[in-house]
């Protein structure tokens, strides 16, 4: 076992909710159909009412486009036709744009909306009334798992008439409104959604999927209410595989700075597959690269059934370069191991058959003289493409463990990713990872 290996942290599993005891479930995600007896809801006992500034923010994938055919969806509502109990609702128009339905006597409403339809397929989405004014404001953010803290403006801001909003005894309900005959049903994914009172007030509602129970039709939200669903909205949520087409601009990269440079041993770790090991193009597993210099390189070379390391000496600028034949197939999962050793002078390979975890026994596959230290590169850290005019990696790389100096400075996996719709995460090693292109997908 090389030198800090037995001090790697643990690699993360998928968070779930936790049920009955404190026992963990599998995690879950909320996918709204878009047909009619498919939401969640609040009692009106729970329901927090907003009587002065409303500040609404959900986390939205809608499935059929923003505009969805031209049907209006409902987001959330705090709203009921039964009774004239009609405070607020924010949904998608026919066309796609963000729109707010306000109330102030139950019974009619003004519904200023935004002037342009949202273009990302994932994103949040949020919306503002001032009380004293009647000024709403709807805004986007970038998706991220956390709730935003900067928000872009979107469209002009609308006007309806200054006063507060009804105090409705209405359920509040996600996904759909309560409304017989025009409930208006979301088609997508509602991940989370969050209430506050007053404009960056206190946070009075906080749903989100990660606080569901597939198996179970209620559940407790983070702010303390009761949670029902009706139909079939709360589902498993799939794994994340990385999957690499092998097509421009699909790849990992660390956003963090990670130096890999100079004589310290180095050691990488890989689980993989390699789609076509007879492709007789450059692919590359792991990189620090930029332009003619290479701080680490782990790749697919062209030659068949091969993987090799590289790095740029940084005494002279010349390549240096080991390359090992491995006795695995196309699309094969298995493990593989570089050790670079400045010191000694070598660059070693093993290889390992698959498993979950990062093997304690290893077949040696050959040593190679090496002379040289690794050279600085101020490019990101890489998985799936190496920053050059060679296309990304072709196949799967599950996991990625490099050791520098004796301790594990990068651990990237697929359990990292909790969701497969997540554009970025943070792996086990702490480093915010962002996702180019589509790597990460649901596993099947």
């Amino acid at each position: 076992m090389p030198v800090g290996l037995a001090n790697t942290v643990a690699h993360r599993q998928r968070p779930g909710a936790r049920g009955a005891g404190g026992v963990v479930v599998e995690p879950a995600q909320f996918v709204f159909p878009g047909a009619v007896g498919n939401y969640l809801s609040v009692a009106p006992s729970e329901v927090p009412v907003i009587s002065g500034d409303l500040d609404v923010r959900a986390r939205l994938a809608p499935t059929n486009g923003w505009s969805n055919g031209g049907a209006q969806q409902t987001i959330v509502a705090h709203y009921t036709t039964l009774g004239n109990q009609r405070s607020w609702r924010f949904v998608l128009s026919t066309t796609g744009r963000p729109q707010l339905f306000v109330s102030r006597d139950g019974a009619t409403t003004e519904q200023p909306s935004a002037l342009q339809t949202p273009t990302e397929p994932v994103l949040w989405l949020r919306v503002t009334r001032v009380a004293a004014t009647g000024e709403v404001v709807f805004y986007v953010a970038p998706d991220s798992t956390g709730e935003p803290t900067q928000w872009q403006q979107w469209g002009t801001q609308g006007s309806t008439t200054p006063g507060p909003l009804f105090a409705a005894t209405a359920p509040l309900r996600i996904g759909q409104l309560d409304a017989s005959g025009a409930e208006q049903p979301f088609n997508g994914r509602i991940r989370r959604v969050i209430i506050r009172d007053g404009i960056d007030g206190p946070v009075v509602f906080d749903c989100g999927d990660g606080n569901a129970d597939p198996s179970a039709s209620s559940f407790v939200c983070a702010t303390g209410q009761t949670v029902t669903e009706t139909g079939d909205v709360i589902k498993p949520l799939p794994a994340s595989n990385f999957s690499f087409d092998g097509n421009s601009g699909n790849y990992l990269q660390l956003v963090e700075t990670v130096d890999l440079s100079g004589d310290g041993l180095l050691v990488i770790t890989a689980r993989v597959a390699v789609a076509d090991f007879a492709d007789p193009t450059f692919r590359a597993i792991a990189a620090k690269h930029s332009g003619s210099s290479i701080e680490f390189l782990l790749r697919k070379p062209s030659a068949t059934g091969r993987l090799s390391y590289v790095f740029t000496n940084d005494a002279d600028g010349s390549f240096v370069s080991a390359t090992r034949a491995l006795p695995y197939a196309n699309g094969v999962m298995f493990w593989v191991r570089v050790t670079h050793d400045p010191a000694a002078g070598t660059v070693a390979f093993q290889h390992a058959p698959d498993g979950p975890h990062v093997p304690t026994t290893w077949t040696h596959a050959g040593t190679f003289p090496v002379v040289g230290t690794r050279r600085a590169v101020s490019t990101p850290l890489q998985i799936g493409w190496d920053n050059s005019a060679t296309p990304p990696f072709h196949g799967r790389i599950s996991r990625l463990v490099i050791e520098h100096r004796g301790r594990v400075v990068v651990d990237v996996g697929e359990g990292d990713c909790h969701d497969p719709d997540d554009r970025s995460f943070i792996s086990s090693s702490s480093h915010h990872v962002t996702e180019f292109g589509s790597v990460i997908v649901p596993a099947p």
